[in-house]
């Protein structure tokens, strides 16, 4: 019986010490070799990282590679969430520019956000960094877009 506490209690710290500590960091990179193929007005994630339960510091970059017609305006957007971007929450970043010599590479430094996140034990809620491109008429392949996501645990729920 003693044999058996012992070998509970060892699955039990084993477990418990693969749960994400506080200070403890996630990050998803896409390199500009590795873009992905944006679909105009459509949102697309970018990249994403699976958390587990507690409030992470979350934080990320989208750049974009556009090719299109010069003069041709490109409204865009940029956000991290647990859904998808939400236009209303104030956390989202917009932006527009106009394409010359038949391309555009605009930077979305999204907003930083610290977001609570409950999950039953051992498992995990995924975050992404997504984008949005408008208008459409784009030709496939000529809006792609490529940047990071990262994330810190900083407190336990």
């Amino acid at each position: 019986m003693k044999k058996l506490v012992t070998i509970a209690a060892a699955v039990m710290i084993v477990a418990s010490a693969q749960a994400a500590q506080i200070g403890d960091t996630v990050e998803s990179v896409v390199t500009i070799f590795d873009r992905i193929q944006v679909s105009p007005n459509t949102v697309a994630d970018i990249a994403f990282v699976d958390v587990e339960d507690g409030v992470w510091s979350m934080s990320g970059s989208v750049n974009l590679f556009v090719q299109g017609p010069n003069g041709k305006i490109v409204f865009y957007a940029g956000g991290i969430t647990p859904d998808t971007i939400d236009a209303t929450d104030g956390r989202t970043v917009f932006g527009s520019v106009t394409i010359w010599n038949g391309r555009v590479d605009p930077p979305i430094p999204v907003v930083s956000r610290d977001i609570d996140i409950v999950t039953p034990p051992h498992t995990t809620k995924r975050i992404y960094l997504s984008a949005w491109v408008y208008p459409s008429g784009f030709t496939p392949g000529n809006i792609q877009a490529y940047g990071f996501l990262s994330g810190r645990k900083i407190r336990n729920n």
